[in-house]
């Protein structure tokens, strides 16, 4: 995130400071997102469809 804004990636910057304060609110709502992403790794291993 720093180093878009250093770098003059400013629309970057701002997309990727608002992806981390969603992922923080929604943790503090206890939901976790490393964990959603996770689970659908494993999933895809174990060869199982995901479904949305």
């Amino acid at each position: 995130m720093e180093i878009s804004f250093s770098l003059g990636w400013v629309g970057a910057g701002y997309v990727f400071s608002i992806m981390l304060l969603a992922a923080a609110s929604a943790a503090l709502l206890g939901y976790c997102v490393g964990c959603t992403v996770y689970f659908w790794y494993k999933q895809l291993l174990a060869g199982r469809k995901i479904g949305f």
